[in-house]
């Protein structure tokens, strides 16, 4: 997957998105850095201004319970705030994740789907995602 995100703090940007995935940048110039993974390929571009709605979220899904909890130490020791969520049901399945938000008020789930449902137990099994 590819992402072009703009970003009005690029320095900061690139701590967070290091902390995220767990490597540092391949590139870096002024005004753009750029990361790649086996799944990822980022770019970040310095802007002016960054729109970022309410509603919107992203989400990295990792393979096993201690990936989260990699994740989370990573940027909770770069100096951004985390939330974590165990065993809680969401989108129709079982789910333990960390969530944090960016400079720019992205918000960022890293999760681990324990179990997955097919059928809603309930209206909010599918509205915490949002």
């Amino acid at each position: 997957m590819h992402l072009s995100l703009p970003v009005t703090k690029l320095e900061e940007a690139g701590r967070f998105y290091e902390g995220l995935l767990g490597t540092p940048p391949t590139r870096s110039f002024p005004g753009y850095t750029h990361f790649v993974t086996p799944t990822v390929n980022l770019a970040l571009t310095a802007a002016q201004e960054v729109r970022v709605s309410d509603s919107e979220h992203f989400g990295v899904e990792v393979p096993n319970v201690e990936a989260v909890e990699v994740v989370r130490e990573r940027l909770s020791v770069a100096g951004f705030a985390v939330q974590t969520e165990e065993s809680t049901r969401c989108c129709h399945s079982l789910q333990t994740k960390v969530w944090a938000v960016d400079p720019d008020g992205r918000r960022w789930e890293t999760f681990f789907v324990m179990e997955r449902e097919l059928i809603p137990v309930d209206a909010q099994a599918t509205s915490c995602c949002t």
